[in-house]
């Protein structure tokens, strides 16, 4: 008796689907805009941010604050999220023990920087899926082309993610404030080449490491210091198994993370090694911007951020949080 074609098609099928478990993790990045605490930290320059600054920074702000930051991460439910302008461990652990979040059961690694204003970066994680094996932070202070330059660190966590080493660096590149985009490029260069080594010293160990930069880069992904000095690309030419993906090329040019003088920018990005590619949930880089995180409920005005200049509005950040999707299969 023989079993036709169709028949045995579908029970091949009807295996695989019972033998593979289908498993996808949200990835997010977000800069929270100045999540400081009230108190004085003598080694930093937080004097904005205490109870008699100029800003009148008192703890129902700060509590409000809080409250804020942890429905956006309650909202996106993010089993990785890697974090911007945190002022300490202090201010993490607050976050993760608010009740919104307290049952999603999040841990954090954080590290102290040489920022002067205190501004660092961290990265919290539920527990159940991620568990953090090493980490270190890596102080981008350096002299190029006769500037020296000391900014915010870059944290690197490295652990198991659902059984599979992973490895993760968050960073906050410098501003385009200070001077304007070209005048202050050179100091993002020189993030993305401490960023470009600390991929190419996990690379020289594991040729096919999994790596993702989460981040607040202040450059867009066609810029210098993402396309060229990182070597992030839309797809890396095959030919070199060193180069990155930066899915967030993917965004439609009117859709961005932070909005500045009516144009919105594609600052946040998350860029991952060719290792990941297979992982990647495909179109899944986005920028996470519900109605409520706009300006008085308006996709027109930006952001809603805790102060515009010196007037506290009490919303939640000058960005909106990115993300994208990881498959696995077990």
């Amino acid at each position: 008796m023989k079993i036709s074609a169709i028949p045995l098609f579908l029970l091949l099928l009807l295996l695989f689907s019972v033998s593979f478990k289908k498993q996808t993790l949200l990835i997010a990045f977000y800069n929270v805009e100045n999540l400081f605490d009230t108190e004085d930290d003598p080694g930093t320059n937080d004097n904005a941010y205490l109870p008699q600054s100029r800003l009148q920074w008192t703890d129902s702000k700060y509590r409000k604050k809080l409250e804020g930051i942890a429905k956006v991460i309650d909202v996106l439910d993010p089993e990785v999220a890697g974090l911007c302008e945190v002022e300490n461990a202090k201010v993490l652990k607050a976050l993760i023990n608010h009740p919104a979040l307290k049952n999603k059961s999040y841990g954090f690694v954080h590290q102290e920087s040489e920022d002067v204003r205190g501004i660092d970066v961290g990265f919290i994680y539920k527990k159940q899926i991620f568990k953090p094996l090493f980490y270190q932070s890596y102080s981008v202070n350096r002299s190029f082309e006769n500037i020296n330059i000391v900014s915010r660190d870059i944290l690197l966590v490295k652990g198991l993610q659902l059984g599979d080493t992973i490895h993760y660096l968050v960073n906050h590149w410098p501003s385009r404030r200070s001077g304007g985009a070209k005048k202050s490029e050179i100091k993002r260069i020189a993030h993305a080449m401490l960023a470009r080594e600390i991929v190419d010293s996990i690379l020289s160990t594991d040729p096919k490491a999994r790596i993702l930069l989460l981040g607040d880069f202040n450059d867009e992904p066609w810029d210098e210091s993402l396309s060229i000095m990182l070597l992030a690309k839309r797809k890396p030419d095959k030919v070199d198994e060193n180069e990155l993906i930066n899915p967030f090329f993917e965004l439609p040019g009117n859709i961005g993370s932070h909005k500045y003088n009516k144009k919105w920018y594609k600052y946040d990005q998350i860029i991952i090694s060719e290792s990941l590619e297979k992982n990647y949930v495909k179109k899944s880089a986005s920028v996470f911007h519900p109605i409520w995180l706009h300006y008085n409920n308006n996709f027109q005005n930006g952001p809603f951020r805790t102060y515009n200049g010196n007037k506290y509005q009490g919303g939640y950040s000058d960005h909106f949080p990115v993300f994208i999707e990881l498959a696995y299969y077990y």
